[in-house]
């Protein structure tokens, strides 16, 4: 619902393929519980280098560092909707 939302407000930016995105990512993120521990580590590096993690992660157990990143793509995202100009429909 949001992306569509994001879609009639803010037709002619790359808003609603961020959020698109950045719901994708927070999707993971709350995934990494159900994978298999064997494949967890891997996961959450793929995830931390998607969210641009510092460093990355150094296991699966690295949740903060994961949440920060989500948290600082999240506000990015804010920042770029408070700046964009609303489109007036037709």
């Amino acid at each position: 619902m949001i992306g569509t939302k994001l879609q009639a407000y803010f037709p002619d930016t790359t808003i609603p393929a961020e959020w698109t995105a950045f719901a994708a990512l927070v999707t993971d993120f709350y995934a990494l519980e159900g994978i298999d521990a064997d494949q967890r580590t891997g996961f959450a590096a793929d995830l931390a280098r998607k969210l641009g993690v510092p460093g990355g992660v150094q296991d699966a157990g690295d949740w903060l560092a994961l949440k920060n990143g989500i948290l600082q793509r999240k506000s990015a995202l804010i920042q770029q909707v408070l700046k964009a100009a609303i489109s007036v429909l037709k």
